[in-house]
């Protein structure tokens, strides 16, 4: 009866150790699955900021023509801007992102420059695919030349 004892004592400890490693497997994965999420999340958000940032830099970036409607542009393109979330270390790629920018006139009849900018971002990480959207406002004084970029709005989509 000890041995039969014994030998339930650890088929027990057997079925009990094997369930906690199930349960640790499938709390590991969740978490990987958000960490992965949220990479997405952040590469969308690193499109939209690395747009801004280029708008901010270059006044007249896009070159759409807002008077003729809407311009769409993607972007990175051939302005040697790479699409990559990067992390600290060297070499290490977490994701991408596809950047999509729409301009239009937000008033037509307004002859200043007065342009409403749709920014979409895509951001990929693993096979998690998170939108992020921007709308700005551009406007410039004509006298100068100077353009001043304001964020309306900012949404996951």
């Amino acid at each position: 009866s000890v041995i039969l004892l014994t030998i339930f004592i650890i088929l027990f400890g057997a079925i009990l150790f094997y369930a906690l490693q199930l349960l640790h497997r499938s709390d590991l994965e969740i978490v990987t699955n958000q960490i992965r999420d949220l990479q997405a999340y952040y590469c969308a958000e690193a499109g939209i900021e690395r747009a801004i940032e280029r708008i901010r830099q270059v006044p007249n970036w896009p070159a759409g023509n807002p008077n003729n409607g809407a311009a769409a542009i993607s972007w990175p393109g051939g302005d040697g801007a790479t699409p990559d979330c990067t992390t600290d270390s060297p070499n290490s790629t977490i994701g991408t992102y596809t950047v999509y920018i729409e301009e239009s006139r937000m008033d037509p009849s307004y002859t200043a420059c007065y342009n409403k900018l749709t920014i979409t971002s895509v951001g990929t990480a693993y096979s998690f695919t998170r939108r992020i959207r921007a709308v700005l406002r551009r406007t410039c004084v004509q006298t100068t030349g100077t353009y001043y970029t304001q964020i309306l709005s900012w949404e996951e989509i």
